[in-house]
């Protein structure tokens, strides 16, 4: 804090001095273009330059592209990549941004490796972008190679400014204040060798950020910070002035005046947009927002909700509630228009987590507001929307009828782009990425085409609606009660996270304080139950955790009034909640009384993708299909001699096709796997592998993101395999598991586990499922009723929530109609045979 201190003492002393310099504002970059003999590839630079300069990107894109497949010319090349890749980053497509800067900096690396230095620091500001840890340290690593090549070539004032000042920006993201400041003095003294006033007042807005601590900040750094910032304003140069308003907002915020902060942030947005809000309830129209701008405006409009939120904690005014309310709408407008631009599906997953953030305080301000529509309604938002969208891809397309062709190239460029990202992520290298860029444009140039023929096939990301609460209410059953969660576990500054529960009649919105605790018990259920007890202690414990944890999950009365009034339970879980069976938790603790003794729970993504994943048409013929591989011969896996009898016991129940040891290889099951009701798959499983997850067959793994190439009609999916529930946890989407692969591919409901199974137990309780199944039990009511014949016939020990709460099942839950043998088909050519010969019989007799 005392450097902090000195180095402000220093830059007002500098700055006085700088006075005098003459400053521009910074200007749009422009390209200087190779002169060539071609007039008419000058002219086509031009085009897509202006293309570019007239915020048509998409239309720069389409032409740049265009124009490399025909030009021979490398530097032309190279600007047209450069414009491809501005053009994506201008659109909030950051990923499909990086990967033409790569290409970018591969074919530039090729004739000149130092050339590249631009680049790097271009690539390494996108990854500052998407924010996470991983993309800050590919940031700093850019620019790290950056600056290794400025000790060997004499580099311009502008290029080793950015270098440092940058550096410092991704160190302090990073919280590694020290390094920052250390960058930052070497900005610092370029700006003292040229006298630039406009870089001076970035610096000082880069130590303002670096002296404050967020939320924990004390007043003293608070006020350090406004310092710098106001003297940033003094140095009258408006280029930064909308981030100098929202800092100084935010600072405001933090120093408890909710008024001053909402003028500070209303000025920055009318920096950003050049607008004139005359007051600070005023929003701009969604018209006014240019793609480029949009991310900055929602980082604005994210604090002032804040600031709104506190306004009404001091006056109590609701109609500053109100005002909070119109906010979050424009930034829900703001991010619905972003999503439904972006195609590539990694910078989709970006733009989710983004907007988690959002519908997470859209719950908080429901809960302010007793608001269960719209605590409905931002739930759902946070959940699924890329498989609601999948969902409704799939009708669209067995609407249209589309040529075979046409899907099976198109699925065929998607298996082949899946494995070279599992590639990347295994050991990258520019060639395989650049088979990669070479996998998207095909792609690209098949969707357009696709769209200009097929115009509503590209249009199901606009067409997927979040349902409302009320038509949900108009399918519930009596019996049935909803319950979803919604939990921020990145700043969350109000210590909540809150959840619904939904019936035909009622709703009612409740929030779960005090987080550390709540994380502390879930944490504790989890560990609890990953093993069997080993004593009456660990019993004991684990009992006092389950019912703690019950009650925290639903903590009021009139909550656990709705659970016992309804036999059936609907989960829709969020974050770590996703984790564990709800099954497991104790209702009472005297009574020693697991929930799944006295209800039915199956669990959702969403319920609107529940819904529209309903809809869709299957038409599979067969009732089962089975796959037990026993022996693997690669990666060391075990045997598993029990899967093999686990198959052939289920045939005896349900007649189906099995594929046995040898036979259960991954291409028999992708050849297969389309024609079945159910399928069922005992084998080996990781959702912790660092590529992805997989599941394991005779000869390879089949891998979660080939599985969103494949197409299966099943009813039912299970997986009786480790963790097949598990995986990464993105944000505004959920968990990234094998079960969402499966219904991605068209499973109408999954049968999945949350650890590390016990082969014996889930044999068992599967076996009890299928014959409950077979009697035309739903499938909540068969595992339900498989788990509890369980519990009756084992004690002590083996009666452990680990033997039998790991498989849950997520998706529809009602009953699988198998298909009935019409013994018409098998009596009457026996009739008819018999009579056949009986009429030969008689003949003969009466000869």
């Amino acid at each position: 804090m005392n450097l902090l201190i000195t180095f402000f003492l220093l830059i007002i002393s500098l700055s006085s001095n700088l006075a005098c310099f003459k400053t521009k504002a910074k200007r749009a970059e422009t390209y200087t273009y190779i002169k060539i003999n071609n007039n008419n590839n000058n002219n086509n630079l031009e085009i897509a330059q202006s293309l570019f300069d007239n915020k048509t990107y998409k239309k720069c894109i389409d032409f740049c592209l265009s124009k490399i497949e025909t030009t021979s010319n490398s530097k032309n090349e190279i600007e047209y990549l450069k414009l491809i890749a501005n053009s994506y980053n201008a659109l909030n497509d950051y990923y499909n941004s990086i990967y033409y800067y790569e290409k970018l900096i591969y074919r530039t690396h090729k004739k000149n490796p130092e050339s590249n230095i631009k680049n790097y620091i271009e690539i390494a500001h996108i990854h500052r972008k998407l924010e996470d840890q991983n993309n800050l340290d590919k940031a700093i690593f850019y620019l790290k190679l950056a600056e290794s090549h400025s000790n060997s070539k004499t580099l311009d004032f502008d290029t080793l400014y950015s270098i440092n000042n940058n550096l410092g920006g991704y160190y302090m993201l990073s919280n590694r204040k020290k390094e920052a400041l250390k960058h930052y003095n070497k900005a610092l003294e370029y700006i003292k060798s040229k006298g630039d006033l406009r870089r001076l007042q970035i610096n000082l807005i880069n130590l303002g950020m670096l002296s404050s601590n967020g939320v924990t900040s004390t007043q003293q750094e608070l006020e350090l910070s406004k310092k710098y910032y106001q003297r940033a304003l003094d140095i009258n140069i408006t280029t930064h002035f909308s981030v100098l308003y929202k800092l100084l907002g935010i600072n405001s915020y933090l120093q408890d005046n909710p008024e001053s902060a909402l003028i500070y942030h209303n000025k920055a947005i009318d920096e950003l947009l050049n607008t004139n809000l005359k007051t600070p309830k005023q929003l701009p129209h969604i018209d006014k927002i240019s793609n480029e701008n949009k991310k900055k405006l929602l980082s604005i409009l994210y604090e002032k909700y804040y600031a709104w939120i506190k306004y009404f904690i001091h006056t109590k005014d609701k109609k500053h509630l109100n005002h909070a309310s119109e906010t979050l709408e424009l930034s829900d407008l703001i991010l619905d228009d972003i999503f439904t631009e972006i195609k590539d599906e990694d910078s989709q997953i970006h733009w989710r987590q983004e907007a988690s953030y959002f519908y997470y305080l859209g719950a908080h301000l429901s809960h302010l507001t007793n608001n269960t529509t719209k605590a409905f309604y931002y739930t759902e938002k946070n959940k699924a929307l890329l498989l609601l969208n999948n969902a409704t891809r799939i009708r669209i397309q067995n609407n249209l009828s589309l040529p075979k062709i046409i899907l099976d190239t198109e699925n065929n460029i998607k298996k082949e782009s899946y494995a070279l990202k599992r590639l990347i992520k295994n050991k990258a290298n520019d060639s395989i990425r650049l088979l990669l860029v070479n996998k998207k444009e095909q792609l690209k140039k098949l969707k357009d085409s696709l769209q200009f023929n097929f115009p509503e096939y590209d249009n199901y990301q606009k067409i997927s609606k979040v349902l409302t609460l009320n038509e949900i209410q108009n399918q519930i059953t009596d019996s049935t009660l909803y319950i979803t969660f919604i939990w921020d576990k990145t700043e969350n500054q109000f210590d909540a996270l809150y959840g619904l529960a939904i019936t035909k009649h009622s709703s009612e919105i409740f929030k779960i304080n005090n987080l550390t605790t709540f994380n502390q018990l879930v944490k504790q259920f989890q560990k609890s139950i990953s093993k069997p007890f080993s004593n009456k202690e660990e019993l004991k414990q684990f009992k006092l955790n389950a019912f703690k944890l019950y009650d925290k999950l639903f903590p009021t009365q009139s909550i656990k009034t709705l659970i016992n009034k309804h036999e059936k339970l609907i989960i829709i879980p969020d974050s770590d909640l996703s984790k564990i069976p709800f099954e497991a938790l104790i209702t009472d603790l005297n009574a020693d009384s697991f929930l799944i003794k006295s209800h039915e729970i199956s669990y959702a993504y969403s319920l609107s993708f529940l819904t529209e994943n309903n809809r869709l048409e299957r038409s599979a013929k067969k009732d089962f299909l089975g796959f037990a591989p026993t022996i693997f011969n690669y990666d060391n896996l075990q045997n598993l001699p029990e899967s093999k009898n686990e198959i052939k016991a289920t045939e005896r129940i349900i007649n189906g096709k099995n594929f046995l040891n040898n036979n259960a290889t991954k291409q028999a099951f992708l050849s297969e796997m389309n024609k079945y009701k159910i399928i069922h798959l005992s084998t080996h499983a990781n959702a912790s592998d660092s590529i992805s997850p997989w599941i394991a067959f005779k000869n390879q793994k089949l891998y979660l993101n080939e599985l969103y190439t494949t197409k299966n009609q099943a009813e039912l999916v299970v997986l009786n395999a480790c963790n097949s529930s598990m995986g990464e946890l993105n944000n505004g989407e959920g968990v990234f598991s094998l079960a969402r692969g499966f219904f991605y591919s068209g499973a109408k409901s999954v049968i999945s586990s949350l650890w590390n199974v016990n082969d014996k137990s889930n044999a068992e309780i599967t076996l009890s499922f299928y014959k409950y199944i077979k009697k035309g039990k739903s499938k909540s009511a068969a595992l339900r009723q498989a788990k509890l014949d369980y519990l009756k016939t084992h004690q002590l020990s083996e009666a452990s929530p680990y033997y039998w709460s790991s498989l849950i099942l997520i998706g529809d839950d009602s009953a699988i109609t198998r298909n009935k043998t019409n013994y018409l088909f098998i009596v009457i050519p026996i009739i008819l045979f018999v009579a056949f010969i009986y009429k030969k019989t008689k003949r003969r007799s009466e000869n």
